[in-house]
């Protein structure tokens, strides 16, 4: 306390996290160079299945909100380049490079709940598939990504925290979700990082 009264504090973290909010064709672009990457202790934790991932793409269609993306930038000393690894978000990135790169169809009306202004033009379909009006809404929807500070000592904690807890695959059955269950999945992800943060930094979630 005294440190504090006397102006000496310091706060843990020094720099601002900043936003950036660039549309899916950009952000492909970036994740296609490797600009934007997913790093390897986050790919296939918590993977989704087809009905997840179909709701999900009618988010994005319909212009819902989801959750901000969590990057944290790191620039190569030996190139000067800056590349950003996704600490958050990976799923609903993956899901929208998988689809836009035709890699899977959307689920059918017998699987999951559509909106009902889109529902009969999208079941079953591949990106390349979708009228030309609904491919545009999908490349122009605009993505939230959160930036952190660079040099952040605890980053690489969470990335081994992130390791450890990263749950085994499984096939889970298909069961009938709801879009409003699949952007709690999604708020929760993003609800959930700060405890593992605080775990990571060595502190009580």
């Amino acid at each position: 306390m005294a440190n504090v009264l006397t102006g000496t504090f310091q706060p843990r973290v020094k720099g601002a996290t900043t936003s950036r909010s660039p549309n899916v064709g950009s952000l492909m672009d970036q994740l296609a160079d490797g600009t934007i990457f997913i790093p390897d202790y986050q790919r296939d934790s918590s993977e989704w299945d087809l009905a997840k991932k179909s709701l999900f793409v009618d988010s994005l269609i319909n212009n819902m909100t989801v959750p901000p993306l969590i990057l944290y930038p790191e620039t190569n000393p030996n190139t000067g380049l800056e590349k950003s690894e996704v600490v958050d978000g990976q799923q609903r990135l993956a899901t929208i490079r998988d689809f836009v790169n035709g890699s899977f169809d959307l689920a059918t009306e017998d699987e999951v709940e559509y909106a009902s202004n889109v529902g009969p033009v999208i079941q079953g379909r591949r990106f390349a598939e979708l009228p030309e009006p609904i491919q545009r809404s999908i490349r122009y929807y605009v993505l939230n990504l959160l930036v952190l500070p660079t040099n952040l000592t605890w980053v690489s904690g969470l990335r081994s925290f992130a390791a450890s807890t990263k749950p085994a695959r499984h096939s889970a059955p298909t069961t009938s979700v709801s879009r409003s269950s699949v952007n709690a999945i999604a708020f929760t992800s993003f609800a959930s990082l700060g405890s593992s943060i605080q775990v990571a930094k060595g502190q009580p979630a």
